[in-house]
């Protein structure tokens, strides 16, 4: 089994992908799109038993407002009880020096 489901994010991104055993998906979840998809994304959350409320692994492709806007209050609710293996994130210490980034967009 692989399904992708695509969130509402407004003119965002939010990626759900579940695949492997289908009583027991392995799942990834990729950006929480705007602020406006959070609600989308907590009831979905919420719809899992709580025995199954673990990621994979969360990926934050990069801190425009339209993948990380949903990102902040999804990770700060305390109340959605979920677990993820893995994060995935291009902060700044991630980044080499060269590659195009934060300061390089701001400076733009």
């Amino acid at each position: 089994m692989f399904t992708l489901e695509l969130l509402p994010a407004g003119h965002g991104d939010s990626l759900w992908i579940e695949y492997g055993d289908p009583a027991s998906p392995s799942r990834v979840l990729i950006d929480c799109g705007t602020r406006a998809t959070y609600p989308k994304l907590k009831e979905k959350v919420a719809a899992l038993p709580k025995d199954q409320r673990r990621f994979d692994l969360f990926v934050l492709t990069h801190i425009d407002a339209d993948h990380i806007g949903g990102t902040l209050p999804f990770f700060a609710d305390t109340t959605i009880d979920i677990e993820f293996d893995d994060l995935w994130f291009n902060g700044w210490k991630h980044l080499p020096a060269d590659m195009l980034g934060g300061k390089q967009a701001e400076i733009f």
